[in-house]
């Protein structure tokens, strides 16, 4: 299953793999996805294959949040519960699952690859950016500054995009890694992409049963969606 740290996270994520169950949360100990960084949203074209305005006006955000204002605390637990399957809870600070909160958190940047008219799952990809109460905060054992928890999926397993007409429609898409997977269901139009985030773990750093369940709702400019 796969919360932008750059390229020197991507350099630590072996390291990563074998101290999962021990690391605190910082920049190598906590992305749980791909290895390969995104591709810059904010393309030169002025418009992708779904007939939808780029964000590429250096002004409109291609990228979105992750929230839920009706969850409260279940928010923070949920978060706790998907990433239980590398690190224990005291490892992620508070975070709100307010859609007004400046202060923590989850960013999410979400890119479906069209190629002759058909989701193509190698170039489709998710990034979130987790950005709870310790970010900036120095670390107990090692004196570290710790940063966002980025999960960083560089291609998807399954999806599917439904009842496309006129930039607007429905899609699916299945992401995986190592420790579970993280589903996205959603829908779009000219200007905004919503859905929901749900994942289900198929392995616990404590050797317990995987958790499951939702993540929260996204929403994103639509500019951001399609690449």
């Amino acid at each position: 299953m796969k919360l932008m740290i750059k390229s020197a996270l991507v350099v630590f994520f072996g390291l990563f793999l074998m101290l999962a169950s021990c690391a605190k949360k910082n920049s190598s100990a906590s992305n749980r996805g791909g290895t390969a960084p995104r591709g810059d949203q904010a393309a030169a074209a002025t418009t992708n294959g779904m007939g939808i305005t780029k964000c590429s006006d250096g002004v409109t955000s291609a990228d979105g949040r992750i929230f839920d204002d009706s969850m409260g605390t279940m928010f923070r637990t949920n978060w706790s519960n998907f990433f239980s399957a590398v690190m224990a809870d005291n490892m992620l600070g508070d975070l709100s699952g307010a859609s007004s909160s400046t202060t923590t958190g989850v960013n999410v940047s979400i890119q479906l690859k069209i190629v002759n008219n058909q989701l193509s799952l190698a170039d489709t990809k998710l990034t979130m950016r987790v950005q709870d109460s310790l970010v900036g905060t120095t670390s107990a054992d090692g004196g570290e500054v710790l940063k966002s928890i980025v999960v960083d999926f560089t291609k998807a397993i399954d999806g599917r995009l439904t009842n496309v007409t006129n930039g607007t429609g429905q899609f699916t898409v299945v992401f995986e890694d190592s420790y579970g997977r993280v589903t996205l269901t959603g829908s779009f139009n000219q200007t905004k992409a919503e859905g929901t985030v749900s994942f289900a773990n198929s392995v616990h750093y404590n050797n317990e049963t995987p958790k499951s369940g939702n993540l929260g709702k996204f929403s994103l400019n639509s500019c951001g969606l399609f690449y």
